[in-house]
């Protein structure tokens, strides 16, 4: 997380629970591994 604009940050692998929509699409996913603290405080300061 340097400031500049990311086109995606990469958290894992996932597997899709569930999805619901067409031209917007709401996907539910559960990631094989836990987020590590420190991106999960740096997703919340974003949001």
């Amino acid at each position: 997380m340097d400031g500049k604009t990311e086109p995606y940050i990469y958290i894992g692998k996932g597997n899709t629970v569930e999805y619901e929509g067409e031209k917007l699409i709401t996907v539910t996913m559960e990631l094989e591994n836990d987020v590590l603290a420190s991106l999960c405080t740096e997703f919340t300061k974003r949001v």
